[in-house]
Formats: structure tokens, sequence, C-alpha cells
């Protein structure tokens, strides 16, 4: 395009529903930037405080292999993890317990178990020649929010036999990482401060390399998990997998 076309474009994000809570227009205009007050103290960077960024183990690009602390370098045993966002729900309250989901919403939903019960049970001809064996799913696992919930329930609906974990608040909706450029109408320290280590937690319970004979039978080369919870909490995984800085997200 032409530059001056590229000039009148607004700024957009088309990733996944939730992204336009952290991306503002700009309509073709510079973003005005104001001067902190924390301009000169050594301890923060313009809004927020050099100790919230994530300290990597090994700089960038470099991969630290032993990212789940588990002497596992010889498996090969891969874990999956389905990363499923709550579907729509009703935003008129601020509520969590009336926030429930949508007639669209569970619909959503309703697509979404269909399309993982087809994968649960893999597609063949009768001879089995090109067969796709199927996805063993193991467990599903929930935030604690309500349209979390809602949208697991109608999923497990579709895989019957699969094994439904106890809701996990540390899954729950959040600021996991600070929100670089800073965003100047939020309290994104606050905000952080209060989710950020539950988040990680639950990274830390969830992201890791499957034991044979604990999590999965021997002779078994993939074990599946499926995690429905939040989109902050999902762009905060990918990262943290692909040992990317979370701030990326």
């Amino acid at each position: 395009m032409h530059e001056h076309v590229l000039r009148r474009l607004p700024i957009a994000a088309v990733l996944i529903p939730s992204t336009h809570y952290f991306i503002s227009k700009c309509e073709g205009r510079r973003p005005k930037l104001t001067r902190s007050r924390k301009a000169h103290d050594p301890t923060y960077y313009n809004l927020f405080p050099l100790r919230q960024l994530w300290k990597p183990p090994l700089p960038y690009p470099l991969w630290a292999y032993d990212w789940d602390k588990r002497d596992l370098t010889n498996t090969r045993i891969t874990r999956h993890i389905v990363l499923i966002r709550h579907a729509q729900y009703d935003e008129t309250h601020e509520e969590d317990e009336k926030r429930k989901l949508t007639p669209l919403g569970i619909k959503q939903a309703e697509l979404t178990g269909k399309r993982l019960a087809e994968m649960f049970k893999g597609a063949g001809d009768k001879d089995g020649a090109g067969a796709f064996p199927g996805c063993p799913i193991k467990v599903i696992r929930v935030s604690g929010m309500r349209r979390a919930k809602e949208t697991a329930e109608v999923i497990a609906k579709y895989l019957p036999g699969v094994v439904q974990a106890e809701p996990d608040p540390r899954l729950n909706e959040g600021t996991p990482a600070q929100i670089i450029p800073v965003r100047h109408d939020i309290d994104a320290v606050s905000l952080m401060d209060e989710s950020h280590d539950r988040i990680e937690e639950a990274f830390q319970e969830y992201f890791r390399r499957a034991i044979p004979g604990e999590e999965i039978n021997d002779g078994d080369e993939h074990v599946f998990d499926i995690i429905v919870c939040h989109g902050n909490v999902i762009r905060y995984f990918f990262c943290r997998a692909l040992q990317l800085p979370p701030e990326a997200w």
C-alpha cells in the first residue's frame, strides 16, 4: 500500500475476542506519551517497576532444556495441551456468578465439544489403513469462573469417560505480565501483583513433561489434556511454553 493509505489505517488486533481490552485504536495519530513521575527512579521503567519483568533462566533466544526441572531428556512422550478460551458470556454484570454464557456462547461450546469428540475418537477406513488413531484425552481442567465452568460442562457432554478436574482458581482471568507499551489508564502494577504468581503457579503445575507410569501407561507416547480458561492466561501460557518474554503476550 501507499504510505498515505497506511497512515489512515487504525491499529487493531484480530487474534482472539478478549484482546480488545488491551488494544487501543490510534486512528492514524501517534499515541501521546506522558512523562512518568518515576522517570528518574532506576528501579522503574516508565510506569512499572523493573522487578515485574520476567527473568529467564537463560538469555533469549537460548533454550533452557531443564525448563520443568524434570530429568527427562530421553523421554519420547509428548504432552499435548488443548487451550480453550471460554465461550461468549453476558458482560452486563460485574459479578462473576451472574456472567453466564449467552445462547451464542452455548452454541460455541457445543461446536467445540463436537470437534473435540471427533479428535478423541479418531478416523480412518474399516481396514485401519491411513487411520487417525485419535487423541486419548486424559482430563478436562477449568478455571473457577462461571463462564469457563459452563463452557467446560458443555464440552464434557461430548467426551464421556474423560475425567473432569475440580475448578482451579489459579486459572482465573488476570494480568499475568506487564503491558508493554505501557497503558496510562489502568493500574497494571497492582493488577499484575494480584495475579501473576498464581497464574505462573498454574503454568508450572500443568505445563510439564509426562512421566511414564505416573501420568501415562508404559508404552504410550502421547498424553492429551484440555484446559478451559481465559484469553490473558492462554497468551501468557503460550509465551512461557515457547520461552518467549511473557511481556510479548
